[in-house]
């Protein structure tokens, strides 16, 4: 697409919409999962938010950056209060550029 637009992938700013699950351990992966999943299977519930550890979201953006992504915007689909942005902070702090 870049080359069709007569661009060099340096030119671009990739950005990324994430909807993420997050939670402290396995366990609470599932049971946040399974809390907002509605009629949706929870496999696929948690492939398409993302579901997993902190640790595992760290890697994930990583991975992210790795492969040219720029920004991500975050939005939380079972956002109800400062809990679950406190629950980012280690995500920010591991990856905030420095």
């Amino acid at each position: 697409h870049a080359a069709r637009a007569g661009r060099t992938l340096d030119e671009l700013r990739i950005t990324v919409l994430d909807l993420p699950i997050v939670g402290g351990t396995p366990d609470e992966v599932a049971r946040l999962v399974e809390a907002h999943r509605g009629r949706t299977s929870a496999k696929a519930y948690a492939a398409a938010h993302h579901a997993g550890t902190v640790d595992q979201h760290i890697d994930r953006y990583r991975q992210l950056a790795d492969r040219g992504v720029h920004t991500v915007f975050v939005s939380y689909p079972d956002l109800a209060g400062p809990a679950q942005i406190e629950r980012f902070a280690p995500i920010i702090a591991a990856l905030r550029v420095r």
